[in-house]
């Protein structure tokens, strides 16, 4: 108490101790206080009181510089970790400026994305209103295109296999069949092109279907397949509810 309220070292000698054994010894007792820009604690020492005692109060001066020695290294430490703090306060008003910027970059393409997006909407809207089934293909044959009439057709939706490789699609669609007419307009032949074949819907349904396959053109040559898959087979070429395709089948 006395050390933590005067901030100055207290030493009491001759303190009596008996040991385990039952010995009977005297200690010095040294109190220093820890100074941290602060107290930080107390520093409790204990010297028997013999010969050794003058080496052991030099070995304790010496920690106690060594301990001073650390203050002022952190005091340093201090002052330099106040100028990075600085540094970093002008770093941030710099990325908050730029972070400024970017937003406004930001609503800029915004705008851009919202004018790109409204002939894609367009672009969606027609291919909706098409009664055929629309599927385009990148050079991999990986479905890139799968518009509502396919969705309608084979019951799968456009998040289902955008993507994934038509020719490993389970669909009523004899995409073995169409497979060598694809290749083909990949390879800039459109000989085989156009092809009808048997296909069947995703109700059970046989439909002949006409298949016409039209290269994607750009800037680096053939980019991909477009796929048309329309039904001939006569009527409107819509689905029929299940419940009217029971009452118009056939009996034997």
């Amino acid at each position: 108490d006395e050390v933590t309220a005067n901030l100055r070292p207290v030493v009491r000698h001759d303190v009596e101790w008996v040991t385990p054994t039952g010995d009977q010894e005297f200690l010095d007792v040294n109190l220093m206080p820890l100074d941290l820009g602060g107290l930080a604690g107390v520093l409790v020492s204990f010297a028997r009181v013999t010969d050794e005692l003058a080496a052991s109060k030099s070995e304790l001066e010496s920690a106690y510089e060594e301990l001073q020695s650390t203050v002022e290294e952190l005091e340093t430490t201090n002052e330099e970790l106040q100028s990075a703090n600085e540094e970093l306060e002008t770093m941030n008003e710099e990325l908050q400026s730029t972070n400024g910027e970017l937003q406004a970059i930001n609503s800029e393409l915004q705008q851009r994305g919202a004018e790109v997006d409204r002939p894609n909407s367009f672009v969606e809207s027609v291919l909706g209103s098409l009664d055929a089934g629309v599927i385009a293909l990148d050079t991999d044959l990986r479905i890139v295109v799968w518009n509502d009439r396919s969705a309608d057709l084979w019951g799968l939706r456009d998040s289902e296999v955008l993507g994934q490789p038509l020719l490993a699609q389970d669909i009523g669609l004899p995409v073995a069949e169409i497979a060598p007419g694809i290749r083909a307009c990949l390879a800039g032949d459109p000989g085989q092109a156009d092809r009808v074949v048997t296909a069947m819907t995703r109700r059970g349904r046989t439909i002949r279907m006409r298949v016409t396959c039209t290269p994607v053109r750009g800037s680096r040559g053939i980019e991909g397949v477009v796929v048309l898959a329309e039904d001939i087979t006569g009527g409107d070429g819509h689905e029929p509810a299940a419940s009217s395709e029971s009452q118009a089948a056939p009996t034997s």
